[in-house]
């Protein structure tokens, strides 16, 4: 079954379901890495705020046969009605549309993959880092280990009155107060998540650069670089800075034994195999030079 096809059968079917008193629309939205996030806005009557669910991957799950359509609108509306009882302060809070007084305290960066976003840096305000680029996002709600964001498009950004790097310094400065640094050496995560017992000791430690959600913790990169040249004077070397994912960047001390070629290969490897399409970041790694304090592509 095509895309559009599952669309129309679950779009019936959450329609019946919810009664005349509910507004289903089928929505299409451009994310992170121009990946089509395909989904669902519900909205009671009078609502101006309503979630989206998106079924990329319950559409994946239909195609290979482990859900039916069935399971899925019992899903998607298991969700709706999580996000009503569990954010009803979300619905009435969020403001719309944005106003620069009510989200100049909200707004933050996100740095995402430059190569891979062509269409959507074209509708949105955005700042270059290196060979990346940082897009901006209004919070609106955050607790509990999770984030609620918007990303700032265009036309949004224009009725503000204010310039991109006006707005990038609000925005780092909003970013280290909400979302402050998180670095932790890699073998201490693994050894809470029963991964690995001990580190041989011949091989350097890696530390984990991410805030304290973990989400989108890559952009730390953009107001914490005292940190990395910090490690580098430990070290008394350069630093690799492998992009792990929008989340976070992995640190680890300059070395004969990591090759740039290698080191690129693993990289475009775990992209390939392990990290989500619309959370890859960069398929190379960075160098952070100390002496120079620069961030030089491989």
């Amino acid at each position: 079954m095509r895309m559009e096809h599952f669309l129309q059968a679950v779009g019936r079917q959450l329609e019946n379901e919810l009664g005349e008193f509910y507004e289903v629309k089928v929505t299409k939205t451009l994310k992170n890495n121009d990946y089509e996030a395909f989904g669902f806005s519900i909205a009671a009557m009078g609502e101006k705020v309503y979630p989206t669910l998106y079924v990329n991957d319950y559409y994946e799950k239909y195609q290979n046969h482990e859900m039916n359509l069935r399971e899925i609108v019992e899903d998607l509306l298991e969700e709706y009605h999580v996000f009503r009882v569990e954010k009803p302060e979300f619905l009435e809070t969020v403001p719309t549309p944005f106003s620069w007084e009510d989200v100049r305290d909200k707004v933050v960066v996100q740095m995402v993959s430059k190569s891979r976003n062509g269409a959507l840096l074209q509708s949105v305000p955005h700042f270059e880092w290196v060979d990346l680029a940082v897009v901006f996002r209004v919070v609106v709600d955050c607790h509990g280990g999770s984030i609620q964001s918007v990303l700032v498009k265009n036309d949004i950004f224009e009725s503000w009155d204010v310039t991109t790097e006006e707005l990038k310094e609000i925005a780092i400065e909003n970013s280290k107060r909400l979302f402050p640094l998180r670095m932790e050496p890699m073998s201490q995560t693994l050894k809470e998540e029963s991964l690995i017992q001990e580190v041989h000791p011949d091989f350097p430690e890696m530390m984990i650069l991410t805030n304290e959600f973990g989400i989108n913790g890559a952009s730390v990169i953009l107001y914490e670089e005292g940190q990395l040249e910090y490690l580098a004077k430990q070290c008394q070397t350069d630093l690799i800075l492998i992009p792990s994912s929008i989340h976070e960047f992995l640190v680890l001390p300059k070395s004969d034994q990591f090759t740039r070629d290698s080191m690129n290969a693993m990289v475009r490897d775990v992209n390939e195999n392990l990290v989500s399409e619309d959370e890859i970041l960069s398929d190379r790694i960075y160098y952070y030079e100390w002496n120079q304090k620069e961030f030089i592509p491989a």
